[in-house]
């Protein structure tokens, strides 16, 4: 074992007794001892579901369980769930326990790095993208739940024309050790530091990566495009100006450069521009690289393009939201011609609600509030089934 390595592992076990710190939690506080705890591993965002044949499969006594008493745990922070047909204190066949499941990101990795800064960006684990939660219940209800919530007053209702919607890639093909000690690649730090982490490796040019744009709204706001990279080596022999790098951020073809940033040796490039939303595409070209120097190589770790969005689901079914609206009221067009049982997961508002779907594929719902809202827009029929969790 190297002194990385010993590091990494004194810390992720620092990290396991006190992680949950950053949660409001402190150490294990968050487990009873007298309770039961089912370990339930989520790889994917989504909405998910526990059946009462789960449960009982596994020789859990449902039938004796006030269902109001569920609670489900992620990092030392109980979540809210949706438990159907809990008002009658009773946990029976049909019943399902529903939440948002997501999975592992690198929030709680920051801890790792020399500094917190020099972590990359939190969208992506260098260890697993699989994330635990824990399924137990206690004596008395949880106030930890999704409502049942269904307003179908749209009669003259007005919405909103477009919202802002992000499109996110993040690289992860290759390896990048970190920012060394004085630009010497010989030099690395036994902690975790700037930029360490996966990314993609671009030698010497910009490589072109396509990103799907759905439903673009041309007559909206600009777009903004966002890129993080770092510089990836010291190449001496070409230093103009105390450079020896340039990183490109190009929209359609290479020529059309809408943001660049020079670095020497190794550095952390974030960079950002604008572009009309009309010049964006269902498939936009994105390129990013080295446009001015010789042998000079990027990792390339992160785009995202923020856009004005139409609600236009293009005959899809899902879609994960988080913007801000004027209007609490909703109207989708084009929703999957293949599916029927639209609902709502409002996680801003903790309600779940059951949306409409017109004879022309459009479907209405209304929210609570107007204002910042982040929810989830899922068919019933694409829950993905919780079957493997085990007794921890």
């Amino acid at each position: 074992m190297n002194i990385k390595q010993l590091y990494t592992f004194l810390s992720l076990l620092i990290l396991v007794a006190l992680g949950n710190n950053v949660y409001g939690q402190y150490g294990n506080e968050w487990i009873n001892t007298t309770q039961s705890y089912y370990k339930i591993e989520i790889g994917e965002n989504g909405i998910y579901k526990i059946e009462y044949a789960n449960l009982t499969e596994l020789g859990i006594p449902a039938d004796n369980i006030d269902p109001r008493n569920f609670q489900l745990f992620r990092n030392g922070e109980e979540q809210h769930i949706y438990v159907s047909g809990e008002q009658d204190g009773s946990f029976d066949p049909g019943d399902v326990i529903e939440f948002y499941g997501q999975k592992n990101d690198g929030t709680l990795e920051s801890a790792l790095y020399k500094s917190a800064s020099d972590q990359p960006h939190k969208d992506y684990s260098i260890f697993t993208d699989t994330s635990s939660y824990y399924l137990t219940w206690t004596n008395s209800p949880s106030s930890k739940r999704f409502a049942e919530y269904y307003d179908n007053s749209y009669s003259g209702k007005v919405s909103d024309t477009y919202f802002m919607h992000s499109v996110t890639q993040v690289y992860t093909s290759d390896f990048f050790s970190g920012i060394p000690l004085d630009n010497n690649a010989g030099q690395l730090y036994s902690e975790y530091t700037g930029g360490e982490g996966f990314h993609q490796w671009v030698w010497s040019s910009q490589r072109q990566f396509k990103v799907p744009i759905p439903a673009i709204n041309t007559n909206g706001p600009n777009a903004t495009i966002q890129a993080i990279a770092y510089s990836g080596n010291n190449n001496t022999n070409v230093i103009v100006n105390n450079y020896n790098h340039e990183f490109g951020l190009s929209v359609n073809s290479r020529g059309n450069i809408i943001a660049r940033q020079k670095t020497l040796g190794y550095e952390r490039v974030d960079i950002s521009g604008a572009m009309a939303a009309s010049d964006l595409k269902p498939n936009t070209d994105v390129f990013m690289g080295e446009i001015t120097f010789g042998g000079s190589g990027f990792n390339v770790s992160r785009l995202k393009i923020i856009y004005p969005r139409l609600f236009d689901l293009e005959n899809h079914s899902e879609l994960h939201v988080n913007s801000d609206f004027t209007y609490s009221f909703f109207d989708f067009a084009n929703y999957s011609d293949v599916k029927s049982a639209p609902i709502v997961y409002d996680l801003s508002s903790k309600k779940r609600e059951r949306a409409d779907k017109q004879t022309d594929n459009r479907i209405l719902f209304n929210l609570p509030n107007a204002g910042k809202i982040e929810y989830l827009l899922v068919d019933e029929t694409e829950i993905k089934q919780i079957t493997n969790f085990k007794k921890v």
